[in-house]
């Protein structure tokens, strides 16, 4: 629950219009996923060494297409 000052500062037609949005429109049989973690190698140059890139994927799901990642 969010305090009622914060509530009066929402624009519930922006959040609406999210739903709307390419994305999600294959995704409603879907499974949604959020909040997980991850960890990257990365290739770091032509020294062969790799960076490790970790953080937290905001939303995700699987679609036929491949795998739409959402950051907010």
């Amino acid at each position: 629950m969010i305090q009622e000052e914060t509530a009066k500062k929402v624009d519930v037609a922006k959040i609406a219009r999210i739903g709307t949005l390419p994305v999600f429109q294959n995704a409603k049989e879907r499974t949604f996923y959020r909040e997980k973690p991850f960890i990257l190698a990365l290739p770091n140059g032509e020294s062969g060494e790799k960076t490790l890139v970790q953080g937290m994927i905001d939303l995700f799901f699987v679609d036929h297409d491949g795998i739409p990642v959402v950051d907010y």
